[in-house]
């Protein structure tokens, strides 16, 4: 604002107290004697400002810093301010009310970059990233957000050389080696990654995800003890940490400790009882152990919990899997679950034939076990062949009769082939068996307004003078 309006302001709050400005409605008083007047745009923007209380968060802020920062976005959201008038009014009453200097033009700059940034403009907040460098060319923080933002982009180029000025700044930052490690890990460095995590290590040894990173690199460089020491690690610090438990029987799978990995697959499910990877992941133990019934058992649950993800252990390696699946059923025509994760690894890549041929092995071989006719009837609704999809769960629901996900399944199937009564009833059924079970009163509620039952649960409610005899 204008040095005279300012020195306006700073006359009242000498002669009248701080109250003058605290007190909006005292204020508007005050300045209309004081401005004689004058000054009409500046008190319109600083009255407007004292209604959004940004002189009381001033007053009262004990990080400073921090409440200009909020107060200059409450201006600009709630108030429409462009940023330089927000910024020009809340350093006003700072200073006047504090005795504090105007935001610099590299806090300006910084502060626009962090908005741009939230806003997910990452252009935008490269360019004012960059200017802001221009001015403070030492200031570690533009470095790390300006290599954020290169990461957010996939440049990762980009953000090893802003980590790496960051390190040559100051070479015990760990943000900046573990970005870079990072960045380095996505290029497929897994060495590199290695080298930057290790510094993190060694500057701060109770960092738990630089050992879960570093541990994931050694996996994919195929060093599977040290990366089990590293998730032991993790798991050391964070207990809690399912996918720590997961990557390790990651590790444990790869070096065939199939014990150690379904081992750590289970702790995984304790903690994400509702993550069908885990189950996947556990029933490939299974399998490679012989035991199938217990494979079966895993692969169903997944497949219930995440019908839209293909139950394969493969990690989208879809081409990989079918290859090796294609070898397990070479020398051992009779493997029930090979057909399965084979046909698995074609409905992800979408070739839903092959995977429904597969799945017609499965079902030969295992013809007692609801899981293939559950999966070869989600097969045919992903064709759009939904009175196959219907035959094939209702199979899966005499085989298991109280499974209310199955039910759900074909309620989607009947409400998408026009049966309406029949969805209805399969979404009660489901909501029968399991209360908690949200999705399938959503689709209840849809078959309802699909058969003219708008805004309807049960049809009673739609007759205001009917109700069900109890």
């Amino acid at each position: 604002m204008i040095l005279e309006f300012v020195a306006v302001l700073q006359k009242l709050v000498a002669e009248q107290g701080r109250e003058a400005l605290l007190n909006t409605a005292k204020c508007k008083e005050f300045l209309s004697n004081y401005t004689h007047g004058e000054y009409a745009k500046e008190c319109r923007l600083f009255l407007l400002a004292l209604d959004a209380g940004v002189q009381k968060a001033i007053d009262s802020a004990k990080d400073f810093i921090l409440c200009k920062h909020q107060q200059i976005g409450i201006l600009q959201e709630k108030y429409s301010f462009e940023e330089e008038k927000a910024v020009d009014v809340v350093d006003t009453l700072a200073l006047v009310l504090r005795g504090y200097a105007p935001m610099s033009t590299a806090e300006v700059l910084k502060r626009r970059a962090i908005t741009y940034l939230k806003n997910r403009q990452y252009d935008e907040a490269i360019n004012v990233f960059t200017e802001f460098i221009g001015l403070e060319p030492k200031n570690v923080l533009a470095y790390l957000l300006r290599g954020d933002t290169y990461f957010q982009k996939g440049q990762y180029d980009a953000v090893i050389r802003d980590c790496s000025e960051v390190i040559k700044i100051d070479p015990k930052n760990t943000s900046a080696y573990a970005t870079r490690g990072d960045a380095y890990f996505q290029k497929g460095q897994y060495n590199a990654a290695v080298s930057d995590y290790t510094e993190v290590i060694g500057l701060d040894p109770n960092v738990a995800e630089a050992y879960e990173k570093r541990g994931k690199a050694y996996t994919l460089l195929g060093q599977y003890d040290t990366a089990i020491s590293d998730y032991s690690k993790t798991i050391k610090l964070k207990p809690n940490n399912a996918f720590a438990y997961t990557n390790r029987g990651d590790a444990y799978f790869q070096k065939g400790q199939y014990d150690a990995a379904i081992s750590d697959y289970s702790e995984t499910i304790k903690l994400k009882p509702n993550k069908a990877f885990a189950y996947t992941r556990r029933g490939e133990a299974y399998r490679m152990k012989g035991q199938y019934d217990a494979a079966i058992s895993d692969l169903n649950e997944a497949v219930r919990l995440d019908p839209h993800k293909a139950a394969t252990y493969t990690n989208d390696k879809y081409d990989d899997a079918i290859s090796e699946y294609n070898e397990v059923i070479r020398l051992n025509p009779n493997d029930v679950l090979a057909f399965f994760l084979r046909g698995e690894a074609f409905r992800a890549k979408g070739k839903y034939d092959d995977a429904i041929s597969n799945y017609n092995e499965f079902i030969r071989l295992n013809p007692n076990e609801a899981l293939g006719y559950r999966i070869r009837g989600y097969a045919y609704y992903q064709k759009e062949q939904y009175d196959a999809a219907i035959n094939n769960y209702t199979e899966a629901i005499k085989l298991n009769p109280n499974d209310a996900s199955l039910y759900s399944n074909r309620g989607a199937a009947y409400a998408d082939n026009g049966q309406g009564d029949a969805a209805i009833s399969d979404f009660n059924e489901a909501a029968r068996l399991n209360s908690n079970d949200a999705s399938a009163d959503s689709l209840r509620k849809e078959a309802y307004r699909q058969n003219d039952d708008i805004n309807c649960e049960p049809p009673w409610k739609c007759l205001p003078d009917e109700r069900p005899i109890r």
